[in-house]
């Protein structure tokens, strides 16, 4: 895959992944790599970012679906320690979209907003997975 697709996914994509695959700077849209660079930061080194990513990945799809289980049963307590996890998760790789729809979510479920997270509730699993598209991409490149 040429640079010049990558740069033309995260930008539809809206996320940093894909420079990881080619370690370079991508100097045409620089919010792409932003939250990407904050990850190395928090974790210190790409192989860090990369290891800890791939773990991520593999315990994430049973944590998401404990999630949804929660939503369920109306468990809001429970909901918002999970939901919560998802979004310092997301913090320390970057994803932007999934950190804020799962403040929102863990904010509404502490106010035990039954009705919110389940209008709202879709949105998150989108983003979520598209992330995990992504990063199983990137993963698997």
């Amino acid at each position: 895959m040429s640079s010049i697709i990558c740069l033309l996914l995260g930008l539809i994509l809206g996320s940093g992944l894909c420079y990881l695959a080619f370690n370079q700077v991508l100097t045409a849209k620089d919010d792409i790599i932003e939250d990407y660079k904050k990850g190395i930061e928090l974790l210190g080194d790409l192989e860090t970012y990369n290891d800890m990513l791939s773990d991520w990945f593999k315990e994430s799809q049973n944590k998401f679906e404990q999630l949804k289980l929660f939503k369920l049963r109306h468990d809001m307590p429970n909901y918002a320690i999970s939901v919560h996890a998802l979004k310092s998760d997301s913090k320390y790789f970057g994803f932007t979209k999934l950190i804020e729809l799962s403040l929102n979510h863990e904010l509404k479920s502490k106010e035990n907003d039954i009705e919110y997270v389940n209008n709202n509730f879709n949105e998150l699993e989108i983003e979520y997975r598209r992330i995990m598209n992504i990063v199983n991409n990137y993963l698997n490149k």
